[in-house]
């Protein structure tokens, strides 16, 4: 069974009788982030990571060959 494709949440899926009618499109989210002082963070870390600006959604369009 060497170099089989498997798909994990396929079988899970299976495995605990769940039915998957419809599969959204892959996204994909970018955003930069800055770290930002707070006082109400532990001691050992003065920091906390915050977005700077937006996030931007990107939905990849699956395509089907029909030849």
């Amino acid at each position: 069974m060497a170099g089989a494709n498997l798909d994990l949440i396929e079988t899970f899926d299976c495995l605990i009788g769940l039915r998957v009618l419809h599969i959204a499109a892959p996204q994909e989210f970018s955003a930069q982030f800055r770290r930002i002082e707070d006082p109400e963070i532990p001691t050992d870390r003065k920091t906390k990571q915050v977005i700077d600006g937006k996030i931007n959604l990107r939905t990849s369009a699956l395509s089907a060959d029909n030849n």
